[in-house]
């Protein structure tokens, strides 16, 4: 009879143990946690209540022409979609800063250097190792289409979302504005008159394929920083490559497409929503 109950015993906590592994029904928040060396290489990480090894990760990049800006400025948009049941990790990176050398590819390797690290931790987090999407505002929008495009070979990452992310870093529209010009010879290294061929690469509009990973391109018809005409462009180059994408643009909207310190507005969340759910 004891062995018996031992038997039962050990049943009942192996099958707790396999359920605890399965569904963690606890909403956790770490902040400022860490994925690379660098002091700028940081994440807080949101997990929502009732998740599984199912539930995907959205890989949040903030903007600020690639030099500027935290993870901190996206709290309101990100608690938006962290209601919906996402995982989400809010990223730092390497500043792009042309007197320290911290330029492109740093800020792309960053961003991929976090995916490999989020991948390490799924187990621990409880969540998906596969079903990554990488998502970002302006510059981050650009960083996400980049490195889903250019640094993504083990298909790791299944989507991108681009809200307001430049997509041709050769357009004359930011050469005729100073300030922009002057962020791009930031990120770059170089004026596009020096090297061209360094700003043609670093375009995801370049690398466009048909196997290219599923894209979300978001960008507001009103915008004066990203203009829209990026948004055009790769929306042809993307229907040109036979590549899988939605391309969505907003007659009313400008760089921000809406968002503010209430979040995301329902005509730019609800195709985030359906682009996660079905990658």
């Amino acid at each position: 009879m004891k062995k018996i109950l031992y038997i039962c015993l050990a049943a009942l906590g192996l099958s707790a143990c396999q359920k605890d592994e399965v569904t963690d029904t606890k909403e956790l928040r770490y902040m400022n946690l860490s994925y690379g060396s660098d002091p700028q290489q940081t994440y807080d990480m949101y997990l929502p209540a009732g998740r599984t090894h199912e539930t995907p990760l959205m890989i949040f990049i903030h903007g600020g022409g690639w030099a500027a800006g935290d993870k901190s400025d996206f709290t309101a948009i990100l608690a938006t979609l962290e209601e919906q049941g996402f995982a989400i990790a809010n990223i730092n990176y390497r500043l792009a800063n042309i007197l320290t050398g911290d330029i492109h590819p740093a800020q792309p390797n960053d961003v991929r250097l976090a995916v490999d690290h989020l991948i390490s931790k799924a187990g621990e987090y409880k969540i998906s190792a596969d079903q990554i999407v990488l998502a970002g505002h302006s510059a981050g929008g650009h960083l996400a289409l980049y490195t889903s495009l250019q640094l993504n070979d083990d298909d790791a990452i299944k989507g991108a979302i681009s809200l307001a992310g430049p997509t041709d870093l050769t357009d004359p529209y930011y050469q005729s504005i100073p300030d922009l010009s002057l962020l791009l010879l930031n990120y770059i290294g170089f004026t596009i008159d020096a090297a061209p061929g360094l700003y043609t690469l670093a375009s995801p509009v370049t690398h466009v394929t048909a196997e290219a990973t599923p894209m979300l391109l978001l960008y507001g018809e009103l915008d004066v920083t990203v203009p829209v005409s990026n948004g055009t462009s790769m929306d042809a180059a993307c229907a040109a490559a036979g590549a899988d994408y939605t391309y969505i643009s907003y007659p009313a909207y400008g760089h921000e497409l809406g968002t503010g310190t209430l979040g995301l507005p329902a005509d730019v969340r609800d195709p985030i929503l359906d682009f996660m759910n079905n990658y």
